[in-house]
C-alpha cells in the first residue's frame, strides 16, 4: 500500500509543480488560481463566501484569507457587503479576475492534455473516478 501512497505523492508534486510553473506567469500561485476558479464557478450559482471556499478547498481560514488579500490588491476579486448582515463580505471575481482566469485555465487545459496524452479517454475517466472514490472515502 505504501506505493500508492508514493505513487500518488510524486504524480501531485509533478502535476504542482507544472501548473505552479504556469501560474507564475500571471503573478499567480497554483492555489491563487484555485481560488479564482472557485469563486469564478460557484459566483454563477450562489453567493461565494470565505467559509465556502474554506470547506470546498479543505483548507485553513488563514490560508484563504491570506490568498483572497493578495488577489484583492492585484483586483482579480473583490469583497461585497450582504444587505442582510454587514459582517458578511460575498466573494466577487473582478472582469481583470475573468480574464486572467479564462486565459489561464486555457493554458491549464493545453498542458493537461499532454501531460495525460499517455492516457486513453477510458484510462483517465476511469483514473478520475478512482481517485474521487478514494478521496471521498478518505479522512
Amino acid at each position: 500500500m505504501q506505493q500508492i501512497g508514493k505513487l500518488i505523492h510524486m504524480v501531485d508534486v509533478k502535476l504542482k509543480r507544472n501548473i505552479d510553473s504556469l501560474a507564475a506567469q500571471y503573478n499567480l500561485t497554483s492555489i491563487q488560481f484555485i481560488v479564482m476558479e472557485c469563486i469564478y464557478l460557484e459566483s454563477q450559482r450562489k453567493e461565494v463566501f470565505q467559509r465556502d471556499l474554506e470547506k470546498a478547498l479543505d483548507v485553513r481560514r488563514s490560508t484563504i484569507s491570506n490568498g483572497l488579500g493578495i488577489l484583492e490588491k492585484k483586483g482579480y476579486v473583490r469583497r461585497e457587503s450582504v444587505h442582510e448582515d454587514a459582517r458578511l463580505k460575498k466573494l466577487l471575481i473582478t472582469p481583470a479576475g475573468i480574464q486572467v482566469y479564462q486565459d489561464f485555465k486555457a493554458r491549464l487545459e493545453r498542458a493537461e492534455a499532454e501531460d495525460f496524452q499517455v492516457l486513453s479517454k477510458e484510462e483517465l475517466n476511469l483514473l478520475i473516478d478512482l481517485l474521487e472514490r478514494l478521496c471521498g472515502s478518505l479522512a
